[in-house]
């Protein structure tokens, strides 16, 4: 949840196999249907030899159906 929140950094692996750097530190990525997009990371463009399209990272953040009391009390806590 903290990081839905506050932002993550994190790495995928690309089609050539090398490790693509996604960092979305400071956004929140908990809303439904959150994209990053990486310029130049994706597929090959058929058209166009040597250039490549967006990579783009969906979130499906998955929220608890329910908070115990004492994790109620810790987020309206935290809650500025």
């Amino acid at each position: 949840m903290t990081e839905a929140l506050c932002g993550t950094q994190f790495e995928v692996t690309g089609i050539d196999g090398k490790a693509i750097a996604v960092d979305c530190s400071g956004q929140v990525v908990g809303a439904p249907g959150f994209q990053k997009v990486i310029a130049n990371k994706g597929m090959p463009k058929s058209k166009s030899p040597g250039q490549f399209g967006h990579l783009i990272v969906e979130f499906d953040t998955r929220w608890p159906a329910q908070l115990s009391a004492a994790q109620q009390q810790h987020i309206k806590a935290a809650a500025l």
